[in-house]
């Protein structure tokens, strides 16, 4: 990325329109610009990154005018130095940025997602964050820890960042490999074909789920054990379902009036 690293060079980038405007053109195209913008790398130069993608053309559009005309300026110049005329009016000034489209941000969950595409991590968040407390409270386990036999029920908060499909040459039925991802780490964990033919519909990348499982007997004993994944509940679901309580102590002698009960209904 030479080439964006010698336009820095020159001072902070004010906004889209002037990122396009000093970068060459020639040797970065929209594609670039688009990554830069999903990533992150311009959430400093006014407006969303919504605001900036929508308008990405339009700057495109007016930095490769400002070059083509700077490089005509630069024959003239020669033409100049060897008896020609210059002509008139010098070179255009540069034209103020426009105001950023009316258009409406991402949702975070696509925000998210764009950014795991392009960097392979998440840089402004995390998809769970907006489930920490559900999270401590239904997770047994965290990511990090996976990988040790128990006997005991296993249950994690993630979100899925890879599936793999499979299908057992034995029985020719599919079954699923998720790549999953807490706050501690990521991991692989197995879901066998019976329970993948139940669970597909809910696995869906960058979804907040709980997954409840546990290890095979068989594995007893053996280093770095995979998880067998046997039911699958997206972590949104859990306080619709009533899977959240909020538990209020009132203790005795406070002076309570009755009428304060008619507020916790609510």
């Amino acid at each position: 990325m030479g080439w964006r690293l010698g336009a820095r060079a020159e001072g902070p980038f004010g906004s889209l329109h002037d990122l396009c405007a000093r970068v060459d053109l020639r040797l970065c195209n929209a594609r670039v610009f688009e990554a830069l913008v999903a990533s992150g790398a311009c959430d400093g130069l006014g407006g969303h990154r919504a605001q900036l993608l929508a308008g990405l053309d339009h700057a495109i559009q007016e930095a490769s005018l400002q070059q083509e005309e700077a490089a005509r300026g630069q024959g003239s110049l020669f033409g100049e130095l060897m008896g020609e005329p210059a002509p008139a009016g010098g070179p255009p000034a540069a034209s103020p940025a426009p105001a950023p489209p009316a258009t409406p941000p991402w949702s975070e969950s696509e925000r998210l997602q764009r950014e795991k595409e392009l960097l392979g991590f998440y840089i402004s968040g995390h998809p769970l964050e907006p489930f920490r407390t559900e999270a401590e409270l239904f997770a047994t386990h965290q990511v990090a820890q996976l990988g040790t036999w128990t006997a005991e029920p296993v249950a994690i908060a993630v979100v899925i960042t890879a599936i793999k499909r499979q299908v057992s040459k034995r029985s020719g039925a599919e079954f699923a490999r998720l790549t999953v991802e807490d706050f501690s780490g990521s991991s692989e964990v197995l879901v066998f074909p019976e329970a993948w033919g139940v669970v597909a519909d809910a696995v869906r990348p960058d979804v907040p789920l709980l997954l409840k499982g546990g290890y095979s007997r068989r594995d007893q004993g053996g280093e770095n054990v995979t998880l067998i994944v046997e039911s699958v509940t997206r972590m949104a679901e859990l306080r619709a379902g009533g899977g959240v309580a909020v538990a209020i102590d009132l203790a005795p002698g406070a002076g309570l009036a009755p009428s304060v009960m008619d507020d916790v209904r609510l």
